[in-house]
């Protein structure tokens, strides 16, 4: 009878113990996969962040090699707005100001500038507008359709219906003229015509050389005077001073 009883108690703990091992599997294997896929994300981690982080020093290094505004850099600048279309950055109403070699002051602005990222040392402008302080001190004003500014050789190239005004008195019309901003020059290879309250000039080159102390005409220059008395060909808001005709 005490047999029967031992045996039946070693079947009960058996039979617990078993069903205690097959609940308890389901929850081990679990654990194990929850610890395999942390393994895993632990491995991708290990991967991923400095990867990422050298993606981003790249891109970073990358935006500030091809910024388009490093072409400004050097030069006080205002932009009133950007917009980039491709490697195309364009700049709306853009402004710059400095001082030539002999400190004068130039100051240079256009409707809109687009600049090509490939190209960092070129600004195509849309309307540019240009002011140069002379030796005189009277003070050229420049407009033209379209321009192209080299930031490297600090030079404006001026193309078609281009309008110089100086506030001594004279109006110059061209259709081409290349200005060194720096050394204070303006040179052009193409017809210009001169009016003034003496007259009208007319050349097939210009140089003004030297923020204006030395204005050469060449090529077929021709000058018609007005006589005393006769309506002026200036526009009516030049000033009324009776400038030197240039040689």
């Amino acid at each position: 009878m005490r047999v029967n009883r031992l045996s039946s108690a070693y079947a009960t703990n058996e039979n617990e113990t078993r069903g205690f091992s097959a609940r308890d599997r389901p929850a081990g294997e679990i654990l194990f996969r929850r610890a395999r896929r942390h393994s895993r994300r632990v491995r991708l981690l290990r991967v991923a962040i400095p990867l990422v982080l050298v993606i981003g020093i790249v891109a970073t290094t990358l935006a500030v090699y091809f910024n388009p505004l490093r072409v400004l850099a050097k030069l006080p600048a205002s932009i009133s707005g950007l917009s980039v279309s491709g490697t195309k950055v364009t700049m709306i109403e853009p402004k710059l100001g400095g001082f030539t070699r002999d400190d004068r002051r130039y100051e240079l602005s256009a409707t809109a500038a687009a600049q090509d990222v490939l190209l960092r040392d070129v600004v195509n402008f849309e309307e540019p507008r240009a002011s140069m302080e002379m030796a005189d001190g009277s003070t050229i004003n420049m407009r033209a359709a379209i321009g192209t500014f080299d930031r490297k050789a600090n030079v404006l190239t001026l193309r078609r219906d281009i309008v110089l005004t100086s506030t001594s008195g004279y109006e110059a019309h061209l259709s081409q003229a290349v200005v060194d901003i720096k050394n204070g020059n303006i040179i052009s290879d193409e017809p210009v015509e001169v009016t003034s309250q003496q007259g009208t000039l007319r050349g097939n080159r210009l140089e003004v050389l030297k923020s204006g102390e030395v204005v050469r005409f060449d090529n077929g220059v021709t000058m018609m005077l007005m006589p005393e008395g006769a309506p002026s060909n200036v526009p009516s808001n030049a000033p009324s001073s009776d400038p030197k005709v240039p040689q």
